[in-house]
């Protein structure tokens, strides 16, 4: 009896074991297919990258060997100009940011208030930035009289804030208007504390 309750329990562990083994083989199969269909949706496709040199060169040919046909020719020309305006005009986004940021004081009866405004710039044209950096010390001067000269109660607001935006590009525009140099398009406050 003590020889079969013995082999019972050797039984019992070996199918534990059987058990413990198909188990760990079954999840590594399934992290293995995880990996590999992960990598496959991730990976660069350059097939399609190849499809598309393919497809361009097939178009450049045709074109090679278009007809005579005039008309045909001015209209693949005006579809060039059209795409080279479309791009012209979505020119990417650059920014400028103002540093450090500007500070401005405000006296309210006897107490004296804070603002720090950090700010951004935005425009299409690199020249614009270029010229918002080297004109920095005067557009800075102008924009602390600017700052200054507002009433604290309003520039708490939501609208205070925008009209001071709006005048914080009217401003530096002017400035650089009056220098020759290209204008900004916006002006973002990305840190406006009031004290």
């Amino acid at each position: 009896m003590a020889e079969e309750d013995e082999n019972q329990e050797t039984k019992g562990k070996t199918s534990e074991k059987k058990k413990l083994i198909v188990l760990a083989i079954i999840s590594f199969l399934v992290v293995g297919i995880a990996v590999g269909v992960t990598i496959l949706l991730l990976s660069d496709s350059s097939e399609d990258n190849v499809d598309n040199i393919d497809a361009i060169e097939n178009v450049e040919e045709l074109e090679d060997q278009g007809s005579d046909d005039e008309p045909e020719d001015e209209v693949v020309e005006e579809d060039v100009v059209e795409e080279e305006v479309v791009e012209d005009e979505k020119k990417r986004a650059l920014y400028y940011e103002f540093k450090p940021a500007v500070l401005a004081t405000f006296n309210q009866g006897k107490k004296v208030r804070y603002m720090q405004v950090t700010l951004s710039a935005m425009a299409r044209d690199q020249a614009a930035l270029d010229a918002l950096d080297y004109h920095m010390p005067l557009i800075r001067s102008k924009i602390n009289s600017l700052y200054s000269s507002q009433d604290f109660q309003f520039v708490q607001t939501e609208d205070g804030k925008l009209a001071l935006q709006a005048e914080t590009i009217n401003v530096i525009n002017a400035l650089l208007l009056a220098e020759g140099e290209p204008s900004i398009e916006d002006v973002y406050f990305t840190n406006f504390v009031l004290q």
